[in-house]
């Protein structure tokens, strides 16, 4: 759900709709406290909070950048290794 709230947010910034876009930031800060509280991403805590600062800084940030937050994208993805491997099987 964070990684559909980043897609979301990046298709509102191309469309020029920057302050519906801050709403999907949002979205995925509570969704990623959330998931932060969960036993199964004890593991990947650090790095998920290191992601959540960095998401952060986009929030903040005058001119949103897509570019930086499609890399956010990707790096959330490989948090999980299942979606890591659907989305880049050649990464085996």
């Amino acid at each position: 759900m964070i990684a559909n709230e980043l897609n979301r947010a990046k298709n509102l910034i191309n469309s020029g709709d920057r302050t519906s876009a801050r709403f999907c930031y949002e979205r995925a800060f509570e969704l990623i406290d959330l998931t932060s509280e969960d036993e199964k991403w004890r593991g990947k805590l650090k790095e998920f909070r290191r992601f959540r600062e960095l998401l952060a800084e986009l929030y903040v940030a005058q001119d949103q950048d897509v570019h930086r937050l499609e890399q956010l994208y990707i790096a959330l993805l490989r948090l999980s290794a299942e979606a890591h491997r659907m989305l880049f099987p050649a990464a085996r």
